[in-house]
């Protein structure tokens, strides 16, 4: 994103828009019950990099960017503080509010949190920060609310933003949506959704529009030629090196080629031929969600004898279960091929993702293994069919005897992207293929689709 599209998160410039979501998701804001407990808290302590203590959650967040070079981080804390209240109309002497101040040294932003909702409008609407007698331009925006996600849709470029919202909430009463917004002049709609979970379509005046997570770029300063922070707000005045290739003290019309500063290939930063420009996703560890499932007993072992023992115990354990999986489906394969159409007939629309309609083709009564297995098959050679494959996989196969094998031949085909670890260790008993479905459908569902799209990234982007 460009340094002129870093508005606020709500969509547009002023407190009015903002406001409203928070107002708007603040009545299902779920806040958390207790906070962390002793042995959390040994855990965060015993790490290399010690930590700032957590901001609270309900507070509201505004980030700022300090524009022309100055080095927020350099500044003492109280100095910075006396510097912003001032640029705020707020008073300097007020040693009673609750307000906290962080600096973040790596992309140059100050945060600030606050409870108080007319503070936040204040912080808000700071411009200018005075330093040294030396004014220096600042940009807002608000942080969105807590327990919210965001995704992308695609509208032409004359619908307005008002008009866009109104639409959304309209065409789905199922989604509390909290604001949109058009990045930049693009095509490209950013909206806000309550939850942790993206709709996999979202519907606008009677058409279903692919929705996609919102992934952020890694921010690269083409001043410095250094990653973590964008242009605008890069700290080095004294070298000149050209935005192009990198050049130091480069005269302005000499001739040269883009090096990207991501990865170092000859495109220009940030460009869409950079196979790098998105932030790796976070890693989440499923194995917490469900630890009787994800988890045997022999892994809480802490000595080592013991905990070579208990390893080779469950090699044993899973070679045999592998085994058995194996002689199951052969003897059952046929009897199962015979009502998995009256299986995949039960699978409503309640089971996919929020606003998914399935397709035809899962509706079916006839679908079966093989039709799914066809589908599997065709993974590398269409992104929708790629899709589809990952829905089908995670929809209309309840056990493992038929998902082993369709699993193994997309990763064959697709050797760059594994499955998960904890899907291998699923398929492969159908006891614990079954009972997770149970469990934690979502979450296999989610694994799945998360898997797909990286394979869809790296082979049709």
């Amino acid at each position: 994103m460009s340094a002129g599209t870093g508005r606020d998160a709500a969509g547009v410039d002023g407190a009015r828009s903002w406001r409203a979501i928070h107002e708007s998701l603040s009545r299902q804001r779920q806040h958390p019950s207790s906070p962390p407990s002793h042995a959390v808290a040994q855990e965060r302590q015993s790490r290399a990099a010690p930590k700032p203590p957590p901001l609270p959650r309900s507070d509201y967040k505004i980030i700022l960017r300090v524009r022309g070079g100055l080095n927020c981080a350099v500044i003492h804390p109280c100095v910075l503080r006396q510097i912003i209240l001032k640029a705020a109309g707020l008073p300097i002497s007020d040693r009673t509010s609750s307000d906290q101040i962080r600096v973040n040294s790596i992309n140059h932003t100050v945060l600030i949190s606050t409870p108080d909702l007319d503070r936040a409008d204040l912080y808000h609407g700071i411009r200018l920060l005075n330093f040294n007698g030396t004014p220096h331009e600042v940009a807002t925006h608000v942080a969105d609310p807590v327990d919210t996600c965001r995704g992308t849709v695609l509208l032409p470029s004359d619908y307005s933003e008002d008009e866009i919202i109104s639409t959304l909430r309209r065409c789905n009463p199922k989604l509390t949506i909290g604001g949109a917004r058009r990045l930049g002049s693009t095509e490209t709609i950013l909206i806000i959704f309550q939850g942790k979970i993206v709709p996999y379509y979202v519907h606008y005046d009677g058409c279903a529009l692919r929705c996609r997570p919102f992934r952020q770029k890694v921010e690269a300063c083409t001043r410095c030629r250094q990653i973590g922070h964008r242009q605008d707000v890069c700290t080095n005045t004294s070298d000149t090196l050209c935005p192009k290739c990198g050049l130091k003290d480069a005269p302005m019309d000499h001739e040269c080629d883009h090096v990207c500063v991501v990865c170092n290939g000859n495109h220009e930063t940030g460009s869409s031929l950079c196979r790098q420009r998105f932030k790796p996703r976070p890693t989440r560890s499923m194995e917490k969600q469900d630890p009787p499932i994800h988890r045997s007993p022999s892994r809480e072992q802490t000595h080592g004898s013991s905990q070579r023992k208990s390893r080779s115990k469950s090699k044993e354990r899973g070679r045999k279960s592998r085994s058995k999986s194996k002689e199951r489906g052969r003897r059952s394969s046929a009897s199962k091929s015979k009502d998995r159409g009256r299986r995949s007939d039960s699978t409503t629309q309640d089971d996919a993702w929020p606003g998914l309609s399935p397709s035809p083709a899962l509706n079916n009564s006839s679908v079966n293994s093989h039709q799914v297995a066809a589908a599997a098959s065709v993974l590398a050679s269409s992104s929708e069919e790629a899709e589809e494959a990952a829905i089908a996989l995670a929809l209309t196969i309840p056990s493992s005897s038929v998902i082993i094998t369709d699993l193994n031949h997309i990763m064959w085909r697709c050797p760059k992207h594994p499955l998960p670890p904890f899907l291998k260790r699923l398929i492969s008993s159908e006891e614990q293929w079954e009972a997770a479905l149970r469990s934690s459908r979502p979450a296999i569902q989610e694994a799945i689709l998360e898997w797909a799209e990286r394979v869809e990234e790296d082979y049709f982007k």
